[in-house]
């Protein structure tokens, strides 16, 4: 399955709306740690490595301009085989990921809260740094399907009205544009950041 996701600004009225039309599930406390070897050469290649709640977790770029459209993986086995990474299952993956050189970049912790509306999973996110937005996913089968999800994803936004603008800056972005500017550049000339 390929997520699909757009970001955007949360405003006090979509957030009004988002709690009167959606089902709200649960909310979160979560503890985002992202990794990178000293040479960022997986944030260069738009692929996020992450450590969320003690769960590592690995999020990779369908095609090579698909920016914001990842297949996702959950099972550190398969993350390491994915990236090339030897890893031994006797020693935990914190293990592996320090003995290969990957080092935290990104630390925050956010509060989360959790919506379902038709099949459309939305997350209203509130960091520790001081940004919040929502995102509104949906799960495609394959890349084929991935226009037709982002414009339903913005059908759905006109379709009840919720008010807001489309953000270019998840909360890794503004992260790095606020503690770690010279990375945050190198992306933004590459293309993988707004």
């Amino acid at each position: 399955m390929i997520e699909v996701e757009e970001k955007f600004e949360l405003t006090e009225g979509a957030l009004e709306q988002i709690k009167k039309i959606c089902q709200f599930l649960r909310e979160e406390k979560l503890h985002n740690k992202y990794f990178d070897y000293s040479d960022n050469r997986l944030f260069l290649s738009d692929i996020w490595l992450r450590d969320r709640n003690g769960k590592l977790e690995l999020k990779y770029p369908v095609h090579k301009n698909g920016y914001f459209n990842y297949k996702e993986y959950n099972n550190p086995e398969e993350i390491f085989e994915k990236l090339n990474i030897n890893h031994e299952k006797r020693k935990g993956w914190q293990e592996t990921l320090k003995n290969n050189g990957l080092n935290v970049v990104i630390d925050y912790k956010d509060v989360r809260q959790k919506y379902k509306c038709e099949d459309f999973n939305i997350d209203v996110d509130i960091t520790d740094f001081g940004h919040s937005l929502f995102e509104i996913e949906v799960m495609v089968v394959n890349e084929s399907r991935i226009k037709e999800a982002e414009e339903r994803i913005f059908d759905f936004l006109k379709r009840y009205n919720i008010d807001t603008q489309q953000t270019p800056n998840g909360k890794n972005v503004v992260y790095l544009k606020k503690f770690l500017p010279e990375l945050y550049k190198k992306l933004k000339e590459k293309g993988i950041v707004r």
